[in-house]
């Protein structure tokens, strides 16, 4: 299971109201495993700037990610889960297939594209497209996190 990882800013901006999280379009870009993305890192713009190295568009992947669908969050006994309400988000390798270490949740319906998350599969996972191998993030349909 890949350990999931908050952005420093992301409770700072549920605070603020940078976030709907019953309403907002949540998308998961997919980055390789040369830098991770930075704790620090405020927006999608900033975790390209910081050195993180976004899938290169083509080969079954498309720059900015896949949409998770908005997200949505429920309580039960004063512990919030939050998840998405589409399937999850799944790439088909073609061509030369990519590699993938990160796959980074942001909030796409803020003009700013403020980050959430990033999870960190440990090293990098290749995927051929002469196989047709797929990649999907897991755990975003049932918890992308949970608040206690």
């Amino acid at each position: 299971m890949p350990a999931f990882n908050k952005f420093n800013l992301f409770t700072q901006g549920l605070v603020r109201g940078d976030h709907n999280l019953n309403s907002n379009v949540v998308r998961v870009a997919l980055y390789t495993g040369a830098t991770a993305p930075a704790a620090t890192d405020q927006n999608y713009a900033a975790t390209l700037a910081g050195g993180a190295a976004e899938v290169a568009n083509g080969n079954g992947y498309t720059t900015t990610g896949n949409s998770g669908g908005a997200s949505i969050s429920s309580n039960s006994s004063g512990t919030e889960t939050v998840r998405t309400t589409n399937a999850i988000p799944t790439w088909t390798a073609s061509a030369s297939g990519f590699s993938v270490r990160y796959a980074v949740a942001y909030n796409d319906t803020n003009a700013s594209k403020r980050l959430i998350g990033w999870w960190d599969y440990g090293s990098s996972v290749t995927l051929s497209g002469t196989n047709g191998d797929t990649f999907s993030v897991t755990g975003l349909n049932t918890s992308i996190f949970t608040l206690v």
